[in-house]
Order: structure tokens, then sequence, then C-alpha cells
């Protein structure tokens, strides 16, 4: 389930004008984000010039976007994927400004050389510690491929004994920050055919994985998801685990909202605006991520993301000012 610039069938003019659409909607939003301070506004904008427009990229292909914003405001990234052909050309000069150092750009030219993968693209986000971003892969490859490029530590034995227990074979999304601090996250279909059958494998990939654990409301809110398609994220950070989230697609506001009030997490009024705002009534999935600690004292409350697919066919207007 993904927005592109370019809608099956559109013109090269109708094309454009919604892709324009998306990126000032974009930039509009920024107003209503508490988080995003004046001084990201640049790298923000920077991020969005290395998307390319329909007429950069190749013959009836076109960039994806993505808006996952956790539901008290706190915390938003923008993501955007493609046809290669179209994405790297501008993607690598926009990492290097970025920060990203010569090991940064090697790693990224020796996935590209193992999985030859047909969707990549790039991320940025945003916090109360400041800017981040980095490249994704956004197709399926065997997590076996890229296992070599990771040492033998705590979360790589830990990740290969799930897989091998699991049965699961494929990554869903690779995706690698730059600069100081880098981590890698890792997203897989969680094994399963019946949605409980799914959430228990849930359940036994966040202990595994984490020594976490899925509380009632969560197990709840994923049971009712409206598709089987349960995903289960890992974050590595020097050596460890360092969270680990679940996605669930077609979760109504209604059910995010009683989730949030179980959780004593806040879900903005401004948040609903922005759906609306992006040319949507709901978001596309949602992501339950926990922050693990050194130990599970530290452990601090999961947080509630929604992602949101810009569909370009809205008018650009503030979301702040919408019923």
């Amino acid at each position: 389930m993904t927005t592109s610039d370019q809608g099956s069938g559109g013109s090269n003019q109708g094309a454009l004008q919604r892709a324009l659409t998306i990126r000032l909607n974009l930039q509009i939003s920024l107003s209503a984000v508490p988080v995003v301070e004046e001084w990201m506004d640049v790298h923000l904008n920077r991020w969005l010039e290395s998307i390319p427009t329909p007429m950069e990229m190749p013959q009836g292909h076109s960039a994806h976007f993505e808006v996952a914003l956790s539901t008290d405001m706190t915390r938003l990234s923008w993501r955007a994927y493609g046809n290669p052909n179209g994405i790297v050309p501008k993607l690598v000069p926009y990492l290097q400004q970025s920060g990203a150092t010569s090991a940064d750009m090697a790693l990224l030219n020796r996935v590209g050389d193992m999985l030859t993968p047909k969707l990549v693209g790039s991320w940025v986000s945003a916090d109360s510690g400041g800017l981040r971003t980095g490249w994704q892969v956004c197709d399926a490859h065997p997590f076996a491929t890229v296992a070599e490029l990771f040492a033998e530590h705590d979360a790589k034995a830990r990740l290969q004994n799930w897989l091998t227990e699991s049965r699961v074979v494929n990554f869903s999304r690779f995706a690698q920050s730059v600069g100081d601090g880098p981590a890698t996250e890792i997203e897989f279909a969680v094994p399963g055919v019946a949605i409980d059958d799914r959430v228990d494998a849930m359940e036994r990939a966040f202990a595994q994985l984490g020594e976490a654990s899925i509380s009632p409301p969560v197990r709840a809110v994923l049971t009712s998801s409206a598709t089987t398609e349960l995903v289960v994220g890992l974050q590595i950070r020097e050596g460890r685990v360092s969270a680990l989230s679940a996605v669930a697609p077609g979760v109504a506001n209604d059910v995010v909202a009683e989730l949030c009030g179980h959780m004593g997490a806040a879900f903005s009024d401004a948040h609903l605006r922005l759906q609306r705002a992006f040319g949507g009534d709901g978001a596309d999935r949602l992501i339950i991520t926990q922050d693990l600690g050194d130990d599970s004292a530290s452990l601090s409350p999961p947080q509630i993301t929604l992602i949101m697919l810009p569909s370009g066919h809205a008018p650009a207007s503030p979301p702040t000012e919408m019923n």
C-alpha cells in the first residue's frame, strides 16, 4: 500500500501537479508539528529537494511518500522510495551533504551490490534529540544475503535464532542511518495464517529479540487489524537490539484513541487534521515501538506512531485552519 507521485493513467502534467501538492503539503504541515524547530526547516527542505519529481524518474515510475508521526506529535519522519535509476543519482549527494562518512557510503554501495534492489530511498526524522537521516531498501530480500555485514554480536545472534525458529527468510525493509551513532532498522512480515496466530508470533518475536512483551491493550489492537499482514521491526545499535516495533495496517482512529487512553499517551486533534490535510481519513499503518533500555527497569512507555500516505489530491492548506 503506497502513494505515488503519479497515478495510473494520469498525464505527466497531472503527475507533476500531484508531486508538487505532496511537497507543498509536507512543507505546510511543519507548522503544526511542535517538535520541528525553525533551524530544522532547511534540512527538511534539502531532503524534499533530493526526491526526484516524476519528470526525473524513469518512464512509468514515480517516488512514493510516507509520513510517520507519533500520536503525541513528538516524533516526525518523512520517507520516500522508488526506482533506483531515478532515486540514486540524487540520493548520493544528499547523503554526502547530510554528514554521511566514507564508511556510510561504502555500506550503501555494498548493500546495493549485494541486493540489486528494485525499491530504494531515503528518510529524515525529527524529535527532541534533533535530526537524523539515512537510506532504505523497501523490497523483500533474504536476510542471509546481508548477514555478513553484521558483526557476531548479541543482536545478530538473537535475530538469526528467531529467523530459524520462525522459518522467516526475507526482510521487507532495511533502513540505515548515517553520521554519528549509526543504527540499522529491519522489518519482517510475521509468520502465520490467522490473525491470532500472527499476534502470537509477534509476542514470541518480542520475547526472543528483546526480552520484551506485548501488553493486553496492544494485543487487542493488533487483533483488530484490518488484515493479517503484521510486521515486526527491530533497531540494532552498537551490537544490541535497541528497539522493537509492532506494525499493523488498517487500524481505525477510534481504536488508536482507545489504545492511547490505555497507555496514557496523547492523541492530538492536530494529528487528525494532518491526516485530512494529506488527503486521507485515517492512517495507513500503526506502529507501536518499544525502546529498550539496559534493563527492564529502565524501559520507557511504548510510543504510538501512525504512517500516513499523502495523496497529492487534497488542496494544500494549513492543517491548523482545517475544521
